[in-house]
């Protein structure tokens, strides 16, 4: 029990909270000067799965990567450090309970604790899509043909495409003329395992409306034709993305959001509370001084009033 209770006191100490952010602040500098003097190694980082990335470029360039190691370690300390501090701060908070005057107050006293459990589900999102989600980049999809989606078993087919192309009127610039200015792709995603949709889903896709179904989001990335004068058969690039800890990462804002209101609205009421306990000293002091003034004023009267 004492050694575990000596490991619970070291992860929530003060101490190693302000060393594990400066290592991490450090650890960034030197990961900058690598990140920017070997972009072959990183750059995989925007299409790679952390666990893909780690095993091939993290260990085959560990001379270059050994930094980005060193974060994940140092950002899991960061976690547990997190996690300790504020169990301990709101046991304390629950046993001092009734030293509050109200309810609201109370209350208010767990807004840093809120912000905490979200930056800790902010990470849990991000861990768990880059540790079980996948982003797949240049899925050309052609019409007449079906494409099966990596790593599940649905199948793609590009329904239709709709593109349309500047007039020569309509332009902005001369050269616009002919080209491409907006695209709508009708794309049908086959789910064998869905016996509601046995003839597929259909879903739009265009340049900055993805398609979702099912946790995976389907991105409309290039497209052919993109002038009027192309000629060959119509085709569409997707971006396929799956983002299993988008839900926990939209949780972990809303509750940094509804912390970050509870710290503000907590710090206006003890300013505005402050001001109030100034003022009433101010009168109070202001009244002392007008009852000593009279009672002198008084005094003399009555002196005048002997001689």
């Amino acid at each position: 029990m004492v050694a575990i209770k000596n490991t619970w006191n070291f992860f929530g100490s003060s101490a190693l909270t302000v060393c594990i952010l400066l290592a991490v602040v450090l650890d960034f500098e030197i990961g900058f000067f690598f990140f920017r003097s070997h972009p072959s190694v990183f750059a995989p980082l925007d299409r790679l799965m952390l666990f893909e990335w780690l095993r091939t470029y993290g260990l085959e360039s560990i001379t270059v990567t050994w930094w980005f190691f060193v974060l994940l370690f140092l950002l899991f300390i960061l976690t547990l450090n997190t996690v300790v501090c504020t169990v301990d701060s709101v046991a304390a908070l629950i046993k001092r309970r009734e030293k509050f005057s109200g309810s609201r107050a109370f209350v208010l006293k767990f807004a840093p604790h809120v912000m905490h459990v979200a930056f800790v589900l902010l990470l849990l999102g991000y861990f768990t899509s880059y540790a079980t989600g996948f982003n797949l980049f240049n899925n050309i999809l052609k019409q007449g043909i079906v494409m099966k989606v990596p790593h599940s078993d649905l199948q793609l087919s590009l329904e239709n495409l709709k593109v349309k192309f500047y007039k020569n009127e309509d332009a902005p610039l001369p050269d616009f003329a002919g080209k491409a200015r907006d695209v709508i792709a009708d794309i049908l995603i086959i789910d064998p395992a869905n016996n509601t949709f046995k003839h597929g889903v259909k879903k739009k896709i265009s340049i900055n409306m993805p398609a979702f179904y099912q946790g995976i989001s389907f991105h409309l990335k290039n497209f052919y034709p993109q002038n009027e004068t192309n000629k060959g058969v119509p085709y569409v690039n997707l971006i396929i993305r799956k983002d299993p800890g988008i839900r926990i990462m939209a949780g972990g804002i809303i509750l940094f959001t509804i912390g970050l209101v509870m710290y503000l609205f907590q710090t206006t009421h003890f300013n505005l509370r402050k001001k109030r306990i100034k003022g009433t000293s101010h009168d109070c002091s202001n009244a002392t001084v007008s009852a000593e003034s009279a009672e002198r004023v008084k005094n003399l009267q009555e002196k005048e009033k002997d001689l």
